[in-house]
């Protein structure tokens, strides 16, 4: 599944494939939904979708039929919205926001809690669970939070001093993660991509050298075997690991797009939605480890 935006008329958009990106399909549009920033799916059929709904305020969707019907559950930020959202089993999920929110369920979305964060955080922008009670979230003013204990308790984490805002993070084991984002340089007249990992779940986090043409990176995607993919904006849109996050190197991706998101099912196959050259929804697709990217037609 992928979500987005129609138009700032017609609001939230859900788009599904069930063949591997050959053919993608306009799914059931959730209720009263504004805009939709992120998708989590347990299994092929419950998943969960957030953004904003009606007044703007945050909203978290749900569904157990593969998107042909949407319920809205019961989280909300009032005036804010939710931004990234991390679903372990197909009762527990996280969802993080603006105001610096998190939110959790253990009822497969029937309730959600508002969890303790410490009062520092502000924009948690991405999160990933690698585990039903462990998870990492990260963002700007917030930096990088763990849990080890399912919410309960949010610790925050010290990153390298040059590390700004951070946008997504992808764990590919309970130990290991991997978190992109943007930094100013300059007196801010320029900005970079930023990626950094951990091997000791948090304790240190490290900076990685990344290839040049990086200006910012949204979103990164690991397997269990330490396979990454990072996307983004610039001349280099892609780049990827086979090392578990320290080495990198620049893919090819036809169009030079502003890639949002990213997800990867396999050791070596992947899908990075976002943005073309011409501002039109884009979606990509690697078998090869990024070898080589092909565009799938959408709706």
């Amino acid at each position: 599944m992928v979500t987005g935006e129609v138009d700032d008329v017609s609001g939230g958009s859900v788009i599904g494939t069930t063949d591997g990106g050959h053919t993608w399909q306009q799914l059931a549009t959730p209720p009263g939904v504004g805009a939709l920033a992120a998708v989590a799916c347990a299994t092929a059929a419950i998943c969960e979708v957030v953004g904003s709904g009606n007044g703007d305020a945050g909203a978290v969707y749900g569904t157990t039929n593969g998107g042909q019907s949407w319920t809205t559950q019961p989280a909300v930020i009032g005036g804010g919205f939710f931004l990234g959202v991390a679903c372990p089993s197909i009762d527990v999920c996280e969802a993080t926001g603006n105001e610096g929110m998190i939110f959790g369920t253990v009822n497969g979305g029937a309730s959600w809690t508002q969890q303790d964060v410490p009062a520092t955080a502000d924009l948690v922008n991405g999160i990933s669970c690698p585990s039903t009670t462990t998870c990492e979230a990260v963002g700007y003013g917030s930096g990088a939070l763990r849990t080890s204990d399912g919410g309960t308790a949010w610790v925050p984490q010290a990153l390298p001093s040059s590390v700004q805002e951070l946008s997504g993070v992808s764990c590919y084991s309970l130990t290991h993660c991997v978190a992109v984002g943007i930094d100013s340089i300059h007196a801010g007249r320029r900005e970079v991509g930023v990626l950094v990992s951990t091997q000791d779940g948090g304790v240190t986090w490290i900076r990685r050298h990344i290839p040049t043409g990086v200006d910012d990176l949204t979103s990164v995607a690991c397997t269990a075997s330490g396979v990454c993919e990072a996307v983004g904006l610039g001349s280099t849109a892609i780049i990827g690991s086979t090392d578990g996050g320290r080495t990198w190197a620049a893919q090819v991706v036809p169009g030079s797009p502003y890639l949002l998101s990213v997800a990867c099912q396999g050791r070596r196959t992947c899908q990075a939605v976002g943005q073309d050259v011409n501002g039109d929804i884009a979606v990509f697709r690697t078998t090869d480890g990024g070898a080589k990217w092909y565009r799938q037609r959408v709706p």
